[in-house]
């Protein structure tokens, strides 16, 4: 009777072939990790949007809109209650009230 060998993988193929697994993990993780916070990141933003292009027509823009701002204001973001200040601050990094303002109302800070 003839002996029929099992199929054979060298070492080295089998450690190439776990390296290759392990780098797509991290990538995954990497790119699943950060997909949460853009996607808050750009609910704020929209929001952000929608309530100052409200303000820039109601007010005319300009020092009326700076003076209309109101950084405590709630907004709706992802269901949740947000300021302004807080949604500037995640959609633009900018934690300063008068920078916001003029973000907002599109007036040089």
């Amino acid at each position: 009777m003839a002996k029929k060998k099992g199929l054979e993988l060298p070492i080295n193929m089998i450690i190439v072939i776990a390296i290759a697994v392990l780098v797509l993990v991290i990538v995954a993780a990497y790119f699943t990790g950060n997909v949460g916070q853009n996607t808050q990141t750009i609910a704020a933003q929209s929001a952000w949007n929608n309530y100052c292009g409200q303000l820039r027509v109601t007010t005319g823009g300009g020092n009326n809109c700076i003076s209309s701002y109101v950084g405590s204001n709630l907004l709706n973001v992802n269901g949740n209650s947000e300021t302004l200040d807080q949604i500037c601050a995640t959609a633009f990094g900018s934690t300063v009230a008068t920078s916001c303002a003029s973000k907002c109302c599109g007036t040089p800070s």
